[in-house]
């Protein structure tokens, strides 16, 4: 499904890449045409396979019943899938894209948000003893999604989840700010020697809502320098 996303959200940007280079005329450019038929049948394909409750699952079969025996389901896989859908139908102005992305996003806000916090976690506990992280890649996916609904919301004139997602866009934003970016220190495999610096943090818990990871993973650092210039925090 994560796959299915990164496809799309692909697409997209070689459309909007034609859009620019010829706005004029873009809908008769025989790539961008290619890319929108390509683009809307990706959309199909996870508006198929989206569950009931606005879910999917990681992985599907799609020669078969759509379902496979991976019945996980990775917040990083929903965001994803959430933002391609919402800059798609900004481009195109699909509203199912977007009906089908704000369904998600309900799923996430019910099952995977921290109110109190504004960042969506995994329970890496029990349900007796839950242990809630709000895993950093995750919510600097989280804020692209719903940075990105809430001006789909503006587009399609749906002014109670503009708010919405502006809230929880801003929320996250303080998290990631406050919380996971800041001067950590991480021992990695030799504890005589830590790595000490300003980056962001792995993980925080929670429920103590201090640091519970510090690891410094590159995944973070890169995707965590677009979100800082995405926005505004830091101009490079």
């Amino acid at each position: 499904t994560f796959d299915q996303a990164l496809v799309l959200r692909s697409l997209t940007i070689a459309m909007e890449k034609i859009r620019e280079e010829d706005p004029t005329n873009y809908l008769n450019n025989p790539d961008y045409i290619k890319y929108d038929i390509a683009a809307k049948k990706l959309v199909g394909v996870l508006r198929v396979f989206q569950q009931g409750d606005g879910s999917w699952v990681n992985a599907f079969d799609d020669y078969n019943t759509g379902r496979t025996n991976n019945k996980d389901q990775g917040n990083g896989v929903h965001l994803w899938v959430i933002f391609a859908l919402s800059e798609y139908s900004k481009l195109t102005n699909d509203k199912d894209a977007y009906d089908s992305a704000k369904k998600a996003a309900l799923w996430i806000i019910n099952n995977r948000w921290n109110k109190e916090t504004n960042t969506v976690f995994y329970n890496f506990g029990t349900q007796q003893n839950p242990i809630n992280i709000a895993v950093t890649e995750d919510n600097i996916d989280a804020w692209y999604a719903f940075s990105s609904l809430a001006s789909a919301a503006k587009l399609f004139n749906d002014s109670t989840n503009e708010t919405k997602y502006q809230n929880l866009t801003d929320g996250g934003k303080n998290h990631l700010l406050t919380r996971a970016y800041g001067n950590h220190t991480w021992y990695g495999s030799n504890p005589n020697i830590p790595i000490t610096g300003t980056y962001f943090a792995a993980g925080v818990n929670v429920d103590t809502e201090q640091v519970s990871d510090a690891e410094l993973f590159a995944d973070n650092q890169l995707w965590g320098a677009h979100f800082l210039r995405d926005s505004g925090a830091k101009s490079e």
